[in-house]
């Protein structure tokens, strides 16, 4: 998630007014993505030229149309990009360490791939062999 919204903010860096639809929505975004304000409107569902009415300036349109998109919530972002993941403690509990000896079992018996009698299942293997050591079962 980091590497994602570390990837996102420098793509905000280099094309601000590609990324994000409020930056978009600014004078000087709309000219940088040459866009037009009837075509705008209609994007959001309006109708062509709804926002051309009455005697409103480029700037308020503009403005107008910006209130109706949610842009990228930056401080999110920024918090994503700073996250480091947190190792986790060994478990020395006795529970950790029969969890880790019976997993290291398990992964040793499925990857040598012994047969195991059809008498004996193999998580009875395995919990014999960790209570009895390494001697046969």
């Amino acid at each position: 998630m980091a590497k994602l919204a570390t990837l996102v903010l420098g793509c905000i860096d280099n094309f601000p007014h590609h990324c994000c639809p409020t930056l978009a929505l600014t004078p000087s975004g709309v000219d940088a993505l040459r866009l037009s304000l009837d075509d705008v409107d209609e994007a959001l569902g309006l109708s062509r030229g709804y926002t051309a009415v009455g005697p409103f300036s480029r700037d308020e349109r503009i403005h107008m149309l910006q209130r109706q998109v949610d842009g990228l919530d930056f401080g999110i972002l920024h918090k994503l990009a700073a996250w480091k993941p947190r190792r986790r403690p060994r478990d020395e509990s006795p529970s950790g360490i029969l969890g880790d000896r019976l997993r290291q079992r398990l992964v040793a018996r499925l990857e040598s791939r012994h047969a195991v009698q059809a008498d004996n299942p193999l998580v009875e293997v395995l919990a014999a062999e960790i209570l009895l050591g390494d001697g046969e079962v």
